[in-house]
């Protein structure tokens, strides 16, 4: 049983992987949540409809999130979002003057951190920075925007949520047979 949910969980982080690469003409953006699980916001042009958004929730997206709130991966940052999906951990910082150099500080410069760690040496490590007015960041994050999954959720900010990936339901481990002696 837990090598079947094992190919489970495998089946869900692959199928993560095919909406990443598959249908990157459609992403729209994504969501990030502290809890781990993502919200992709999808865009398709149809000639009678126009323009028809919607979303797919995923339970668990990959990394440990080291933040709270919500990270957003603006149109054309799949690369990043790509990146997080492989990493071990993601930690955000909102951005601050006293985040940045004394020059930033002098001009009143904010600068916010995400950091993506890939493995455990201190190489492993990739920064991304935000200076808020001066230089765009492909993400924006949002600490006081806390979300938890909703495994029943149909609607996501103004798109209908069109299917949730759920991790598989943890299987009871069974107890070992232990023969008790009668008294």
């Amino acid at each position: 049983m837990v090598a079947a949910s094992k190919h489970l969980v495998l089946d869900v982080v692959h199928y993560c992987v095919y909406i990443l690469v598959n249908v990157r003409k459609k992403l729209h953006c994504a969501y990030l949540f502290a809890d781990g699980h993502a919200v992709m916001v999808y865009e398709k042009r149809d000639a009678q409809a126009g323009d028809i958004r919607w979303a797919e929730v995923v339970e668990r997206f990959g990394p440990e999130c080291r933040f709270t709130g919500r990270l957003i991966f603006h149109w054309g940052s799949h690369g990043l979002l790509n990146l997080c999906r492989k990493a071990v951990a993601v930690r955000a910082k909102a951005a601050t003057l006293d985040a940045g150099s004394e020059r930033t500080r002098e001009l009143g410069i904010p600068v916010g951190t995400l950091e993506v760690q890939l493995g455990d040496d201190h190489l492993d490590r990739v920064y991304f920075h935000d200076l808020s007015g001066v230089l765009g960041a492909p993400y924006t994050y949002q600490p006081e925007q806390d979300e938890k999954f909703d495994p029943k959720i149909s609607r996501w900010a103004d798109c209908r949520v069109a299917k949730v990936y759920r991790l598989p339901a943890q299987q009871p481990k069974p107890e070992p047979n232990v023969q008790r002696e009668a008294a």
